[in-house]
């Protein structure tokens, strides 16, 4: 598959997922949410880490539901924030929702500038397979990101279950996932070649 017909399966593949997801009822989002944070804590060991989380935009799983349960195992939490085309930047956080500001693409980060490197980064997404590929947005911050760091952090997706999909088409620069946690368990990823 070249690249182009890759990027065509992806845009594709987004628009359902989103509308499938977007059509998720808000009680709905808010109990899986719930769910996946009581997942993460029993699966994903926060002690003496510091953990980058994300805030949801429009219909994605709450990360931000993930704050207590970081705090809880003496972890430390953090958010990203985009600046321009350069890789993110991850901000420590207090947990706040209301101080935070808005940045590009409807993402929030936090006004205090204190810059942390995580050693875990919770990453949204929009489609997933069990090979640890995600389908993002398509705009590669969180690959280019992770490709940039001194020392590459666990990576482990956030998402609903029904964001699962048979095979998502992977492009060279894509970074597999560590771990995938839904509001059903944790999703063993089996392609483990890419470490």
């Amino acid at each position: 598959m070249t690249e182009e017909e890759a990027a065509q399966k992806k845009a594709a593949l987004r628009q359902r997922i989103k509308y499938q997801r977007d059509s998720l009822t808000e009680a709905y989002r808010r109990a899986a949410s719930q769910a996946a944070a009581a997942q993460f804590a029993k699966y994903v060991d926060c002690a003496g880490k510091v953990v980058a989380l994300f805030v949801p935009i429009g219909s994605e799983i709450d990360g931000a539901s993930l704050f207590k349960t970081v705090i809880a195992q003496g972890g430390r939490a953090a958010l990203p924030v985009v600046l321009g085309e350069e890789p993110m930047a991850f901000l420590a956080w207090d947990g706040n929702l209301e101080t935070l500001i808005k940045g590009l693409f409807g993402t929030r980060f936090p006004n205090d500038r204190h810059v942390v490197h995580p050693d875990i980064i919770v990453v949204p997404l929009l489609g997933f397979d069990r090979r640890g590929h995600r389908l993002g947005w398509g705009k590669g911050y969180y690959d280019r990101t992770i490709a940039a760091m001194p020392k590459r952090p666990r990576t482990v997706g956030l998402a609903f279950a029904m964001q699962e999909v048979g095979m998502v088409a992977s492009e060279a620069h894509d970074i597999p996932l560590d771990l995938i946690i839904t509001e059903k368990g944790p999703v063993r990823v089996t392609n483990k070649d890419h470490h």
